[in-house]
């Protein structure tokens, strides 16, 4: 009975956790958990909460276009160049959409500046260097 527990908790931590990394093919599927604890993008790099991510230049050179600054007060504004370099702390992780529309997944970071905080629209931002 002891050898049967513990193999049940075995299966069902191991399930636990590895429902918590998402990999960009995984997008491709219906997805039942909206937030994640580490994300492995289209082109292998792998995110996790906690890790550092640093921003790069803005694509339409004045604000970026994939990364947006969200206030809980004032709501969503674009990010202006001053975010340029600056190194930023993973959050959350999280997958918004349908299975019609298609599924994008949010990096959401700290700001910098009081509650606020940044929501990286990770594989774009990727695509056109907004995110090193």
């Amino acid at each position: 009975m002891k050898k049967f527990m513990m193999v049940a908790i075995t299966l069902i931590a191991t399930t636990v956790i590895n429902a918590q990394e998402l990999k960009y093919n995984d997008l491709q599927t219906e997805l039942s958990s909206k937030q994640y604890e580490s994300y492995v993008a289209q082109n292998g790099n792998v995110y996790k909460v906690g890790d550092k991510i640093r921003i790069g230049l803005p694509s339409d050179g004045r604000n970026y276009v994939f990364i947006q600054h969200v206030d809980p007060v004032t709501g969503a504004s674009p990010v202006t160049a001053g975010y340029a370099g600056r190194e930023v702390e993973v959050k959350k992780i999280q997958v918004q959409g349908s299975k019609k529309k298609g599924y994008k997944v949010w990096v959401i970071t700290n700001g910098g500046i009081a509650l606020a905080k940044l929501y990286f629209d990770i594989e774009f931002a990727l695509e056109v260097k907004e995110v090193r």
